[in-house]
């Protein structure tokens, strides 16, 4: 059967979610205190990395159960 619409899925993914997400900048000085700034900083960015990958897999999940919502004949949609 096919379906009464197809869904871009593509769309509903923003700019947000598909900009690259930037290392950490190396520390300027090789100290103790400038490794440990650098990975705090790193794992935040991480930390935003997942986050993005979480929103993008939800919003395809939440897509492709509507498209084959759509799919479904119309008479056993309600």
């Amino acid at each position: 059967m096919t379906p009464r619409n197809a869904l871009n899925c593509a769309s509903l993914i923003g700019p947000t979610l598909r900009a690259e997400t930037e290392a950490a900048a190396l520390p300027e000085e090789n100290t103790i205190g400038g490794w440990v700034s650098f990975g705090d900083a790193q794992t935040g960015r991480l930390e935003v990395a997942e986050a993005k990958r979480k929103a993008v897999i939800e919003i395809t999940d939440g897509c492709q159960a509507a498209q084959a919502d759509l799919s479904r004949p119309w008479w056993k949609a309600w």
